[in-house]
């Protein structure tokens, strides 16, 4: 069993993508981004930018008091995780973390931003409990 706690005044260092985070048939990155809300609070920054929308700084720690620092963060490729290396701590604290967020209760939010390399203004999120996701040419 892991218990995880938000960092909120520095980034896990080192953090490369180790893996991509695949929940959801539908709206995956937007139910994701509103999970982790509901269970964390805010990240530790958003930005306009849709390759670079937020990032949390997780710590999990076991009941053998080990303890492990990654990155949930939404990029250019979608929902991901970053760290410093693949290890056996890491799958077993983001397999019980994929379970936390599938079973969470995602929090209502708007986000807007700017995909710039296809000139889309992207707004989506949720409202009352329903996921959306809108386009729009600039």
């Amino acid at each position: 069993m892991w218990k995880f706690e938000a960092l909120r005044d520095k980034n896990c260092s080192g953090s490369s993508k180790l893996m991509n985070l695949w929940l959801f048939p539908e709206h995956n990155d937007v139910l994701i981004y509103g999970a982790l809300q509901a269970l964390f609070g805010e990240p530790v920054y958003t930005t306009e930018n849709f390759e670079d929308v937020y990032s949390y700084s997780l710590v999990a720690k076991n009941e053998d008091g080990k303890e492990i620092c990654f990155e949930v963060y939404q990029g250019s490729s979608g929902c991901a995780v970053g760290g410093s290396a693949m290890s056996e701590l890491l799958v077993s604290s983001v397999e019980e973390l994929k379970r936390l967020l599938t079973e969470t209760t995602p929090k209502d939010y708007v986000y807007e931003g700017y995909c710039m390399d296809a000139d889309m203004k992207i707004r989506c999120g949720i409202q009352n409990g329903h996921p959306f996701f809108e386009e729009e040419v600039m």
